[in-house]
């Protein structure tokens, strides 16, 4: 017995406008946009802001309540910008300049996600990426050094970052420390220090600085998260997650931070806690010192356990995330874009355990 949810298409890429500012008080906090809600009207509120601490954060937030005070105490009429522009219409004025560095490969998706915004601006050492990008954005500036476009673009308020991973802490601290919003690619950086430090130059420079852990907004993981919190799964049990491939096998990184911190975002949203214990072991066939593949486990302060098992090295694809739970059991499989709820669970009848 199951009940089967089949997505027709994954969750939209989130543009910027999307907040994650760390977890050092135990919060964390997200304000994100897409451009569907956005056209439809539809605000999605922060983690948290139900209890009154922070509420949405965005560049032209403090302008709307400004107007919106002015227009009430004037008693102007506002014409929805629907019944101006049509359906999804945006003004100029309220779109971002966004800037791209690295934009081959996932960093190309990442930008032309933003294609509803103004993209003024590329970098990349790879002519190719660059000129792949520039034929969908002929009025973006090219670059090939990321510090004299931020320099020379004045007019860019948002970067889009997805250069390789050792790069992550110099990059994303050069455009936090001269002002400008962040999307960065995950991982945010390469060691907790790092990334702390990150979050500290966005909290003083008062910019968005948002991982690229999309799989979170994934209607599946919305619904998952969902049936957990409202306790439809009973008591969580054990999670455990499978991502392996056959390729692409990267030389800068290894599978671990390559393809886990998909899996580690959304275990942490669905359980809404850090683990107290991390261990995770790993094996390099291919090239020295690069792990090929990689299982790593987690222990949660509840009992809860997860494994996490990531290959670039195995002869098909899966992408699978099972939560058991103590009344059902959830399976989501993103190659086949299938929820499935199955209403199954072990009972201890006089003593004995019994598969229901």
């Amino acid at each position: 017995p199951a009940n089967r949810y089949k997505l027709a298409s994954p969750a939209p890429a989130p543009i910027i406008g999307a907040v994650k500012l760390g977890r050092s008080d135990d919060r964390c906090f997200h304000v994100t946009c897409f451009p569907g809600l956005l056209a439809k009207g539809i605000e999605m509120k922060p983690t948290g802001s139900e209890n009154g601490a922070i509420g949405p954060i965005t560049r032209r937030g403090a302008m709307a309540a400004g107007a919106a005070a002015a227009t009430a105490a004037a008693a102007v009429t506002i014409v929805p910008r629907a019944v101006l522009g049509g359906e999804g219409f945006k003004p100029p004025s309220e779109k971002l300049n966004i800037a791209g560095i690295g934009v081959g490969g996932m960093g190309g998706g990442d930008i032309r996600s933003c294609s509803s915004e103004n993209i003024v601006g590329l970098c990349d050492v790879d002519q190719r990426a660059l000129a792949s990008n520039a034929k969908q954005f002929p009025n973006a500036k090219l670059h090939t050094d990321f510090r004299k476009m931020l320099d020379e673009r004045k007019e860019v308020e948002a970067v889009v970052q997805a250069v390789p991973d050792y790069l992550h802490r110099d990059v994303n601290i050069a455009i936090l420390e001269v002002g400008r919003h962040l999307y960065a690619e995950k991982p945010l950086a390469l060691t907790y220090a790092q990334g702390a430090r990150l979050v500290q130059i966005a909290r003083e420079q008062r910019r968005i600085l948002m991982v690229g852990h999309v799989l979170e907004y994934h209607p599946a993981v919305v619904r998952l998260v969902q049936m957990v919190r409202s306790g439809e799964l009973g008591e969580v049990y054990y999670i455990y997650s499978n991502r392996p491939s056959l390729g692409k096998v990267r030389r800068e990184e290894n599978i671990l931070w390559s393809f886990a911190p998909h899996d580690i975002a959304v275990i942490l949203r669905l359980l809404n806690e850090m683990p107290v214990q991390v261990s995770a072991a790993g094996g390099n066939y291919i090239q020295p010192n690069i792990a090929d593949v990689t299982v790593t486990n987690l222990l949660f302060d509840n009992g809860v356990r997860a494994h996490i098992h990531v290959s670039w090295l195995h002869p098909f694809k899966e992408q699978r995330l099972v939560v058991i739970g103590s009344q059902k059991m959830a399976s989501f499989d993103d190659v086949a874009k299938e929820l499935v709820l199955y209403d199954q669970r072990v009972e201890v009848r006089e003593g004995e355990p019994v598969p229901v």
